[in-house]
């Protein structure tokens, strides 16, 4: 940098000190120049307060609700531990975890050759009886045989009948299938195992819909009924879910003083599984032509809830009753009307009839006030290489 040009900076800053310097060594005082106490311009003690800068909503009519929230963990509508109803030996495992199965559905076989074999043992055993039993009615016709030795053969014949039934039921199983619609989650038998009556062999599980049941206290039931939707929030996969009521206990728990309610989760997406935790919220009241307003639009101070609403380009300070909370709205019981127009950003900087400046707000709000929205300016061209350059 030239020496020139740094004392050129420079000569402002001196200029400046010499004529404080001659103001200080003679002649009149400032304050007496220009009068006791200033003028009223601006920045002067007698100059009104500057705007305060807010963002502002409109106060509206709609429905405000109340909710009761609990958690929850999702079960299966369905659950089933099936069990072997034979003594064998595991021959065959037809359905592994995680296969989906239908009613009826093999899932596992025993061996069944013992079975078999009584049951072709019974048959013959039957048909023997059954010839018997035609030989006998024959002769009782011809009075041949006696009435209790025509009994005999017909007992004999029945018991016959139950033995078949019986060994055919006893080779049926053999075969272990799935009790309902759903989808296998455990095994707990492998090849070769032998097993008794009684035996876990697989947990099945119907996993569509997907069930949350809540308690809620009874006396919050005003509003809850059947086929009332639900919200669900799962932590798991993060995802909020929509189910609805499908059951209402039809009785208060004496111990806890609540009502169970079961509902219904359709359409949930993969990797939801029973078992996750479920934020559930459901509507326990509902008031339809509420005053609704932001719930940023309202603050506390020393225990009183309060709104700022613009009037004639000031605030005014409005103590508020309120009533539900639903997220994002708050119910205004009284204090507000619909149409107000309240202060949403910058009211912890107002006091009461202090002048605003309306900043932000819905565009038919800042047009009904006057205000207008100045488009950002574009950004300047960059200049080319050949544009003026700094001194250096």
């Amino acid at each position: 940098m030239s020496r020139s040009l740094h004392v050129a900076r420079w000569t402002p800053v001196l200029l400046a000190f010499g004529a404080l310097g001659l103001a200080g060594c003679g002649g009149e005082k400032p304050a007496e120049a220009q009068g006791r106490g200033g003028g009223p311009g601006p920045g002067g003690p007698g100059a009104a307060p500057a705007a305060v800068p807010v963002a502002v909503e409109i106060v509206r009519s709609g429905t405000a609700s109340s909710y009761y929230t609990a958690t929850a963990t999702l079960e299966p509508e369905s659950h089933a531990q099936v069990t072997s109803r034979a003594t064998g030996v595991v021959r065959e495992i037809v359905r592994e975890e995680g296969d989906r199965v239908k009613a009826g559905d093999l899932l596992l076989r025993l061996e069944d050759d013992q079975a078999r074999w009584r049951v072709k043992q019974a048959e013959a055993n039957l048909e023997m009886a059954r010839a018997d039993h035609t030989r006998g009615q024959a002769m009782r016709e011809g009075d041949l045989l006696s009435a209790e030795e025509f009994e005999v053969m017909e007992n004999t014949l029945s018991v016959r009948e139950a033995e078949l039934q019986l060994a055919q039921l006893e080779l049926a199983h053999t075969r272990v299938v799935s009790p309902f619609t759903g989808q296998v989650v455990r095994r707990h038998v492998d090849l070769g195992a032998n097993v008794n009556p009684g035996t876990a062999l697989f947990d099945v599980m119907d996993v569509d819909p997907l069930l949350a049941r809540v308690h809620v206290p009874a006396r919050r039931m005003g509003y809850v009924k059947v086929g009332q939707p639900m919200e669900m929030r799962l932590d798991t996969l993060d995802a909020t879910l929509t189910g609805r009521v499908s059951l209402v206990s039809p009785i208060v728990d004496p111990t806890t003083g609540t009502v169970k309610i079961t509902a219904e989760i359709d359409g949930y997406p993969a990797g939801t599984r029973p078992g996750d935790f479920a934020e559930v919220r459901i509507v326990t009241a509902r008031h339809e032509d509420a005053v609704l307003v932001p719930t940023r639009a309202i603050f506390e101070d020393q225990g009183t809830q309060i709104a700022y609403a613009v009037v004639d380009g000031k605030a005014m300070r409005k103590p508020v009753e309120t009533g539900f909370v639903d997220g994002d709205d708050t119910e205004i019981v009284s204090g507000l009307t619909p149409g107000d127009i309240v202060v949403v950003k910058g009211q912890r900087n107002l006091r009461d009839d202090a002048a605003v400046k309306v900043l932000e707000g819905p565009p038919d709000v800042l047009a009904a006030l006057g205000v207008t929205v100045e488009e950002p300016a574009a950004p300047a061209e960059a200049a080319g290489e050949d544009g003026p350059k700094d001194a250096s």
